[in-house]
């Protein structure tokens, strides 16, 4: 079992820290950063605003998909 109040490392990408939070770390952490980043960039900076967009573009990329095949 482990001790809550020390960091744990899980693999290479998470971790969780004394408060039982699961951090992101290395590659993943930098590529969701490139990938907020473009939004930002864009000037969305809501979460939901992004979650919205990205959710507009799976479904149209579903429909595309469907259309194609």
């Amino acid at each position: 079992m482990n001790d809550l109040g020390k960091n744990i490392t899980i693999n290479t990408q998470w971790k969780l820290n004394g408060n039982n939070y699961l951090i992101i770390t290395g590659k993943i952490n930098n590529r969701i950063d490139q990938f907020l980043n473009t939004f930002w960039r864009g000037d969305i900076t809501n979460d939901m605003d992004i979650l919205s967009q990205m959710t507009y573009r799976f479904f149209m990329k579903m429909q595309d998909d469907a259309q194609t095949n």
